[in-house]
């Protein structure tokens, strides 16, 4: 891509040279719509829609037990489970929060989990909420497809990063310390975070 200082000249606006970027981008992979997908914007979404009004936000969040674990071998912040744990809380209710604020045809949200048992029907879903035409490779009429699709992009993650639904059970949920519905003195464990998201239970047993 080969933008000139000329290109710019008539934007007048942070909003329309971070346009002019991206439309410039879109056009050279023939593309109708662009994106980004930095993880923390989800802190930021009020100021990213007074930007871009027209903007519409999908908002992809996973069992943060998984997140914490996956994110510790990353040389990187966070460094323990505590932290990671903190950060995915905040994260991910700070996203919901304004979300809910959100007509339904600006704000959509999906499980990561659901995205891999049922690849096909959530990205039909996308395609809609984003107006754009579900064809293939987004969606593949072989049903066997997606599931090679997914095989190959999770085989180039670094390891950590490549994390089946409800990794956390195998490796170390008593490290996280928040259980699944765990009997615990007659009582089941409960993260209100979790709950709110169907990813744990509430209640005696």
């Amino acid at each position: 891509m080969s933008l000139q200082a000329a290109d710019f000249a008539e934007c007048r606006s942070f909003r329309e040279v971070v346009c002019r970027l991206f439309e410039a981008w879109a056009r050279q992979e023939k593309k109708r719509r662009w994106g980004d997908k930095t993880p923390h914007y989800v802190t930021e979404m009020p100021v990213l829609l007074e930007l871009f009004p027209k903007a519409k936000a999908i908002h992809i969040f996973r069992d943060g037990r998984d997140v914490a674990l996956s994110r510790l071998p990353v040389r990187m912040e966070p460094r323990n489970l505590y932290t990671a744990a903190r950060r995915w809380k905040t994260w991910v209710s700070a996203g919901r929060r304004f979300g809910a604020s959100l007509p339904r045809e600006s704000y959509l949200e999906i499980r990561y989990e659901t995205l891999l048992e049922q690849p096909s029907e959530t990205m039909q879903a996308v395609c809609a909420f984003s107006d754009v035409a579900a064809a293939s490779p987004v969606l593949v009429d072989d049903a066997q497809a997606p599931a090679r699709i997914l095989s190959r992009a999770v085989s180039s993650l670094p390891a950590n990063l490549a994390g089946a639904p409800a990794r956390w059970r195998r490796v170390a949920s008593g490290r996280l310390g928040v259980g699944d519905g765990i009997r615990t003195r007659g009582h089941r464990n409960h993260n209100p975070a979790l709950y709110q998201l169907s990813y744990t239970h509430r209640g005696a047993t």
